[in-house]
């Protein structure tokens, strides 16, 4: 598919800079009335490295950003990649005491926040960016004491496996893990952006302007920011609260001549039921981070789809993306999702119990190597061993290639193509049986009657016993299909896996447009303690 045309040669900063030469004047960011281009976003940001230079920051020492998402954050980013550094974005929506855990937990000493977030915590070096219009005023300040062949020795020269951020993953036992993301990683997607072929009309040549909601703590947000920069796009910064008004949502797209953009499976689902055609003026849209919904995907490619609808999948253990699959209505036919291609310098390998490859057709544990690959677990190397291994490469008899185990049951179908099936650590254990909570929710969701399914094991008040239950969002909220719904559940899994039903209006979303699990559990808790639950849910058993 042409996503990415250069090998890893140029360092991360120094396409950004090939892009500020190429485009100086051409917007970079344009966030609410405020703009600056890609020669301003530059100097801003060797204003910030030489700050951090003369507080003597060393290589890949780790500098936390607690700032809302936007213009100072991402001048801050590339300040610190200019200096040398390492980027731990935080997210300014967590409880004081969490932003604390994790800067100590980094061992982070110096600290870039803006004006609305500078006394929530403190580190031994702080710097504060002016916010709004007075940015320009905080330039020309820094200029009367900062002489341009200063500015000019940045960014510094580092290497390709420079570690360039840290992020602290939601984590599926609920212990987030920091895991060191590599320059090198990032630099493998550029040209993900750039349209090199769509599926319903030709190929755009116009700007292209992404749009910028992914929480700046998840490590989505490189596309929506490094990604952009280094194809030269233009970066529109969308409110975070569209998340959670699809209708919104799509008028902001439009509004800001949003072309491409990535949001979560979550989300995906959420505004194609509000409004299918919400992607139409869209060249590009990646969905990922979960299962989509086969019928969301089918609503949008049947009212107006983008030019490329792109399944994407990859563990922020890969840098975001290990592959991309453009989806068609020859998937929906075929009920399934591939995980697609493999990006540049990215190797995929199936696994079975003992570790050893799996040819041809069969399923295992899907293994990731390739420049994408992250340092590993920040000061844990106990957890860095058990998930990235080494085995035998196949290529080179008698050597040896890094991998890092994804967790993620996949299968290799006849045609050769990749299709997700299951976590292989989400089992949990009710009345003394297993059961995978990822195979009731596609079973349920290939009913057609869904937009969206989560299946949890949700323990009683006092802790005694545990049910399985099944939160669903329907098309349509007909007690009739909820009746369906169990039948065809009934037909296909064995007793033991047939969840209780309860349909609601919408599934919580954490900060990064996932399921949020832990929230479901309590919504459900709650509802279960309230004389009222009946008014909010529709609630059906077998």
């Amino acid at each position: 598919m042409g996503y990415t045309s250069k090998a890893v040669s140029l360092t991360l900063t120094e396409r950004f800079i090939e892009q500020v030469l190429v485009r100086p004047s051409q917007p970079a960011i344009i966030q609410d009335s405020r703009c600056i281009t890609y020669s301003q976003l530059d100097l801003y940001a060797r204003l910030v490295a030489s700050q951090l230079s003369t507080r003597n920051l060393p290589v890949e020492g780790p500098v936390v950003v607690l700032t809302c998402p936007g213009i100072e954050h991402i001048v801050a980013q590339i300040g610190i990649l200019y200096a040398g550094g390492t980027v731990l974005p935080m997210d300014p929506d967590l409880a004081d005491g969490e932003i604390r855990s994790r800067l100590e937990a980094a061992g982070a000493k110096y600290l870039i926040s803006d004006t609305l977030n500078s006394g929530r915590c403190s580190a031994q070096y702080n710097m504060v960016l002016n916010g709004n219009d007075t940015l320009l005023k905080f330039t020309e300040e820094q200029l009367e004491v900062v002489s341009f062949p200063i500015l000019a020795k940045f960014p510094i020269q580092v290497a390709q496996e420079h570690r360039s951020h840290i992020y602290f993953t939601s984590g599926t036992t609920g212990v987030p893990k920091a895991v060191q993301i590599l320059a090198q990683g990032i630099t493998r997607l550029q040209n993900l952006w750039i349209p090199t072929g769509t599926t319903t009309t030709s190929i755009s040549k116009r700007p292209q302007m992404i749009g910028h909601i992914n929480n700046v703590s998840f490590d989505a947000s490189i596309l929506d920011i490094w990604v952009s920069l280094i194809d030269g796009c233009t970066i529109a910064v969308l409110a975070r609260d569209l998340l959670f008004d699809p209708h919104r949502f799509v008028s902001a797209l439009k509004e800001k001549s949003v072309t491409a953009l990535f949001i979560t499976s979550s989300l995906f689902n959420v505004v194609a039921r509000a409004d299918p055609s919400a992607f139409s003026s869209c060249d590009t849209v990646y969905f990922g981070g979960e299962v989509a919904s086969l019928s969301a995907v089918k609503e949008v490619l049947q009212n107006g789809p983008p030019g490329r609808l792109i399944n994407a999948y990859g563990p922020t253990e890969f840098s975001v993306f290990a592959t991309v699959h453009v989806v068609t209505m020859d998937d929906v036919d075929k009920e399934r999702l591939p995980l697609g291609k493999p990006l540049m310098h990215t190797d995929l390998y199936l696994l079975n119990d003992s570790l050893e490859e799996i040819e041809g057709e069969g399923s295992g544990e899907l293994a990731i190597g390739g420049a994408g690959l992250a340092r590993g677990y920040l000061n844990d190397i106990k957890k860095t061993n058990k998930s990235f291994i080494l085995i035998p490469n196949k290529r080179f008899p008698g050597q040896w290639m890094r991998v890092y185990l994804t967790g993620d049951l996949v299968e290799r179908q006849g045609d050769g193509e990749l299709v997700w099936r299951a976590r292989l650590n989400n089992e949990v254990k009710i009345r003394g049986y297993r059961v995978n909570l990822d195979i009731v929710e596609k079973n349920l969701m290939r009913s057609g009657l869904l937009v969206s399914a989560a299946a949890i094991k949700l323990p009683s008040p006092d802790g005694s016993t545990a049910s399985l239950v099944a939160a669903v969002t329907m098309k349509n909220s007909n007690p009739k299909n909820v009746q369906t719904l169990l039948r065809q559940a009934t037909s296909n899994l064995p007793k033991y896996m047939i969840p209780r039903i309860v349909v609601l209006d919408s599934l919580p979303l954490n900060r990064n447009g996932k399921m949020d699990r832990r929230a479901l559990e309590l919504l459900l808790h709650k509802g279960d303690e309230r004389d009222d639950f009946q008014d909010k849910l529709a609630e059906f058993r077998r």
